[in-house]
């Protein structure tokens, strides 16, 4: 069941005592399309304004692939065309 769903695409998550699936913690880095694992900077630490206007990239980049994810996880149908692609 778990490489069923990890070849879907869907994160595997661990199951209560029943075997259903509770849930799983996912990094938000991992949603922005630049390979698993991407670490959000810290602007505070990396580059000053220009830390600030990479974070900002990164998330918005990150919350347009999850999102993505979300709708396309759900059933819901394929991301919305009118919307700006990831």
């Amino acid at each position: 069941m778990a490489q069923q769903a990890k070849a879907q695409g869907e994160p595997s998550g661990r199951g209560d005592r029943q075997g259903r699936r509770v849930g799983k913690v996912m990094l938000f880095g991992d949603f922005g399309g630049q390979g698993e694992n991407e670490e959000i900077v810290d602007p505070y630490y990396d580059g000053g304004n220009d830390g600030f206007e990479k974070a900002f990239e990164q998330c918005d980049r990150c919350s347009r692939g999850f999102l993505r994810w979300l709708v396309e996880s759900t059933g819901q149908g394929p991301w919305p065309t009118q919307l700006v692609d990831v």
